[in-house]
């Protein structure tokens, strides 16, 4: 049995009235969670919620612990936690290994500029995405850029990553190319991770699954 990475007390969702309860959830190293439901049922909110931006139109309330140590009190910057949006949000006008130095762990940040680039290069090449270190990521496919987006997340050694709908941008033959190389990364690094979708085929093989509690829809 793995060790448990994330353990959640029953959160609270809040919005206009209107609640939802969420069960106890543990996650152990490596594994990850799915989330399924409607979009605009307050997913993305918890998300966020986890990752310490709490959305000031909805109220999340819980206990986040990770291995071990209660930090939802913690601010987004201590929290170890990664995240991939839909739409990737890499910063346009930076090449592809600024983006990358952007996220670099503390440690690394502290050491010289060609160590970074080292660093960055090498995690290119993991992902056959070396030769676009100097490009601008606006130059990148759809499908680059997803990878990008993940690797962002991960060069920063996280303890969970967070999923949200970060297929979905991607044509369905991509999509599905995508998806593999995506949990084939998380496996490697047995990183925990939560992804959230409406669509259950973005979920990998036997992983545990939460559908969202039926009773809200906030668009």
């Amino acid at each position: 049995m793995s060790t448990t990475q994330l353990r959640l007390s029953a959160a609270q969702l809040q919005l206009a009235g209107q609640q939802v309860n969420l069960p106890e959830l543990s996650l152990g190293c490596g594994e990850i969670l799915a989330v399924i439901g409607p979009s605009g049922c307050g997913k993305s909110s918890w998300l966020r919620w986890l990752l310490g931006d709490q959305q000031s139109h909805m109220q999340v309330n819980g206990r986040i612990e990770l291995s071990g140590t209660d930090i939802s009190t913690w601010p987004i910057e201590q929290r170890g936690i990664g995240i991939v949006w839909q739409d990737f949000l890499l910063v346009p006008h930076l090449s592809v290994q600024e983006n990358l130095r952007l996220a670099l762990p503390k440690a690394l940040r502290s050491q010289s500029r060609q160590a970074q680039q080292q660093v960055i290069f090498e995690r290119l090449q993991q992902v056959e995405l070396g030769d676009l270190a100097q490009q601008p990521v606006t130059a990148l496919s759809g499908g680059q850029r997803a990878r990008i987006a993940l690797l962002r997340a991960l060069i920063n050694e996280p303890r969970l990553v967070l999923l949200d709908e970060p297929f979905a941008a991607l044509d369905s033959q991509l999509r599905q190319r995508i998806r593999q190389w995506t949990f084939a990364t998380l496996a490697q690094t047995a990183t925990s991770a939560i992804i959230v979708s409406h669509d259950s085929a973005d979920f990998p093989a036997g992983c545990s699954q939460l559908h969202w509690p039926q009773g809200a829809n906030y668009d």
